[in-house]
Formats: C-alpha cells, sequence, structure tokens
C-alpha cells in the first residue's frame, strides 16, 4: 500500500513516526494483505491508518503543538482545518508526498528548518560526529 510506505514521510517534516503507528499499520497490513484478518480486523486497520493520515496531515498544516499550551496568554486562534478533502484525494491515488507539500507552511523558516534536519540526518548517517560534542557534567565538590 504505497500510502502507508510514505507514512515515512512524518520524519522529514520533524515529526515522530510513532505518532502516526506506521509499524503497526504495516505489520497489520502484512496480515490483512495475505489474505489473514477478519473483516472486523480490515475495518480496524482502514480506520486507524485513516486516523493516522488525519493526524499527519493536519500536523503537517498547522503545528504539532498548539501555542496555547506553551504560552498563557497567547491570544490567536487556532486554524481551522478539515482534513477530509485531502483523505479523498490520498484515497483517489494523490501522493502523500505531494499532498503534504501542498499543507505544509509557506514560510522560508519552516523550509530551512526542514532542509537543515535533512543535513544533519545524512551527516549522522555517514558517521560524522555531533557537531558540538556532548559536554560531561563537573562532578560534584
Amino acid at each position: 500500500m504505497a500510502v502507508l510506505d510514505r507514512l515515512s514521510l512524518a520524519a522529514e517534516h520533524g515529526l515522530d513516526l510513532a505518532d502516526y503507528d506506521a509499524s503497526a499499520l504495516a505489520k497489520r497490513w502484512a496480515t490483512l494483505r495475505t489474505g489473514g484478518g477478519t473483516p472486523a480486523q480490515g475495518a480496524l486497520f482502514d480506520l486507524g491508518l485513516t486516523t493516522s493520515l488525519a493526524r499527519l496531515v493536519a500536523a503537517v498544516h498547522l503545528g504539532r503543538v498548539d501555542p496555547t499550551t506553551l504560552l498563557r496568554d497567547y491570544a490567536a486562534a487556532r486554524r481551522p482545518f478539515d482534513p477530509a478533502p485531502v483523505l479523498r484525494e490520498l484515497r483517489a491515488g494523490e501522493d502523500l508526498g505531494h499532498a503534504l507539500a501542498v499543507l505544509e507552511p509557506p514560510y522560508a523558516h519552516y523550509s530551512r528548518a526542514r532542509r537543515t534536519l535533512a543535513n544533519l540526518r545524512t551527516s549522522l548517517a555517514s558517521g560524522e560526529p555531533p557537531r558540538v560534542p556532548e559536554i560531561e557534567k563537573p562532578l560534584p565538590p
């Protein structure tokens, strides 16, 4: 299932893949794809995948953290967002990567943060040490 394979795109947006149940959904899909599982398990898989995708597209579009939980006097209202049209497009075969690209914030700092994250992951994967080494805690006197 293409959209299930593309859930890994969450990481490219700085999101934790585990928050979208990607590995659990992949295991369920492997069972269902081979004819295992009941119709009820198929329905639960569909519901789980739909929920994960709805949460992912909302997180990319609106952000994962509600600013009012961080700043008590934050006055801006949260923008409304209905993920249903995006989910319908995905169901019709739209690529998740394209859908997320359309939904991501249009701000330059968002694009820079994504590039920086990708560069950091590439450096770490190639064995390059972190740019700032860990500082040892001083021993108590």
